[in-house]
Formats: C-alpha cells, sequence, structure tokens
C-alpha cells in the first residue's frame, strides 16, 4: 500500500515538474507547431509596419562550424516596411525601395533600387542591401521578422528585425517625405534641337516605362526638399516613320539636396503631338518607344490612340 502511495505521489511530482518545465519555456515564434495557428503567418497583416534591422546571422555551409552573427553596430540604422508588391526603408545612410513578391511565407525581390549617398567605410550598408536581394523566405508574428538569405558565399543568412512601433496605417508608401505622389500630366514637347535642350542636373532613376494610351514614367530619387521640373522632348521628324520607332528625351532639373527621404512617382505624357503628326497612320501594330535619360535608355511599346 505503501508502495502504490510513493509511487502515485511520484507521478504527481513528475507531471508538476513538467507543467512547470512547459510554462518556463520560450515559445519559439518561428516554429509553426508552437501551440498556436498551424499555419505561418504570412506578410498581409503587417503591411504598413516598420520594422529595425537588430541582427545578421550567418550559417556556415558545415555543421561543425558555429553559427556568427553579426549586431548592427550603434549609430547604423536599417529599416524594411512591406506593401503587397514592394518593399521600402533605410539602409543607414541611404534610403531603397524594392520591387518584391510576396506568397505564402516566400519572398523574391525583383529589384533593389536606393539613392547613392557614400555611408562610412565600417557600414553594413552593401552587405545589407546584397543579402536583401537574395532573400527567398521570411518568418513574422507580432514583435519580430526574420528574413532568410542566400550569401553570394553559398552561407546562409538570415536578417533578424525588431518591429519599430511605427506603422503607416496601410499606406502605400508612394512617398516617403519631401515631394507627393500625384501623377503629374506633361505635354510632349517638340525638340527645338539637341543643343538647345538643358542637360538633366538630378540623378533619377527610371523604374519603369509603359504606354497605355499614354506615355508613363515611374520614378524615384534621394532628396525631395528641392524642386524638380520634368520636361519631355521628341523630334516630330522621327514620327513620320513610327514603324521605326519614336524617341522621346525625358529632362530634369534641380540640384540634389540633403534631405535622406525617398520620392517616389509618375509622369504621365500626352502624345498628342505624335498622334498630331501622323493623321494617316492606322496601322494596328504596337508602336517602339525609346526613353532616353542620362545617357540611359528605355524601351517599351504601345498603340496611338
Amino acid at each position: 500500500m505503501m508502495s502504490r502511495m510513493r509511487f502515485s505521489m511520484g507521478l504527481m511530482v513528475l507531471a508538476l515538474f513538467v507543467l512547470q518545465s512547459c510554462r518556463e519555456t520560450p515559445i519559439d515564434p518561428w516554429d509553426p507547431g508552437n501551440g498556436g495557428d498551424p499555419k505561418p503567418i504570412t506578410m498581409a497583416k503587417y503591411y504598413g509596419v516598420e520594422w529595425t534591422l537588430r541582427s545578421i546571422a550567418q550559417y556556415p555551409l558545415t555543421d561543425n562550424l558555429p553559427v556568427e552573427e553579426e549586431v548592427v553596430p550603434s549609430g547604423q540604422v536599417f529599416t524594411i516596411m512591406f506593401q503587397p508588391s514592394f518593399a521600402m526603408g533605410r539602409a543607414d545612410c541611404n534610403q531603397y525601395r524594392s520591387e518584391v513578391k510576396l506568397w505564402e511565407n516566400s519572398l523574391s525581390v525583383l529589384s533593389y533600387g536606393g539613392s547613392k549617398v557614400l555611408c562610412d567605410a565600417e557600414s553594413l550598408d552593401k552587405k545589407y542591401a546584397s543579402l536583401l536581394q537574395s532573400a527567398y523566405s521570411y518568418a513574422v508574428n507580432e514583435k519580430e521578422l526574420e528574413i532568410y538569405c542566400k550569401g553570394s558565399d553559398d552561407n546562409s543568412y538570415t536578417l533578424r528585425y525588431v518591429r519599430s512601433g511605427k506603422d503607416d496605417g496601410g499606406n502605400d508608401g508612394g512617398n516617403d517625405g519631401g515631394g507627393n505622389n500625384d501623377v503629374e500630366f506633361l505635354p510632349l514637347i517638340p525638340m527645338p534641337g539637341v543643343a538647345n535642350i538643358p542637360p538633366s542636373t538630378r540623378d533619377i532613376q527610371v523604374e519603369s516605362v509603359s504606354v497605355d494610351k499614354h506615355l508613363v514614367v515611374a520614378f524615384s530619387y534621394s532628396g525631395g526638399c528641392a524642386p524638380v521640373h520634368f520636361r519631355f522632348y521628341a523630334d516630330p521628324q522621327d514620327m513620320s516613320t513610327p514603324e521605326d520607332g519614336i524617341t522621346i528625351h525625358m529632362m530634369t532639373d534641380g540640384q540634389p539636396d540633403m534631405c535622406q527621404a525617398m520620392v517616389y512617382g509618375k509622369k504621365m505624357v500626352d502624345l498628342s503631338l505624335v498622334r498630331s503628326h501622323l493623321p494617316d497612320y492606322t496601322k494596328p501594330e504596337a508602336v517602339k518607344f525609346t526613353l532616353k535619360y542620362n545617357g540611359r535608355e528605355y524601351v517599351t511599346e504601345g498603340y496611338i490612340q
């Protein structure tokens, strides 16, 4: 009888110990089987939430080497904020924006554009940009975000963020300080002569060019305090044979300023000048448009309507 009582008491003590151990063991937020929702949380719940990078963990190829975790140095700030089709944030002394594709818990960075301020030699800005562009997956909860990357050295890396406490309420993030995100409708101006066209004085990144009734140019640039004016020129002689393509020159003015905001916007160009020089052009084929800006060419096709 005494043995049975001792055995029962032992089971009770063991049960209490196990229960207490479970209470004291922290929950792994990256483990889908942690007792909560069995499905991993997707980013859709956290659009417009800003995250601040805390550390970069490196997982070596061989198991006999330890995991190395590099804490972000004091004074350097790296942030990220997701929207359905892009992410934007700060990379130390620069601002950046990336077109991204999100599905379930997979992540693909399709493009990366940022300002070009030269950071200090010890800055992690180049390493951060490189790793972010190699991202393939992520995990997120209310307080933390991890982005999983494949480094150029074939090692695996994890970008570890904590929630910044700065949310924009789900804004699409088209503008982060300075300037505005309105689509400005601009005319296409007859080219007065190459020598008379003022040179562009602003480093602007053209992100996309398309033609849908009008020519639409999406762009970004660092700064935003100084006003920037856009003009689009075309030579009417080039419009007489649209099957050879039409070249349009984009010009800007405004000197770079010291603002660190990234400005994003779109310019919609009226193509009535093209139509006015093609009264008999009724071919259904799309016309090739080449946009030239600061020595670069961006090609798209569209129909003249």
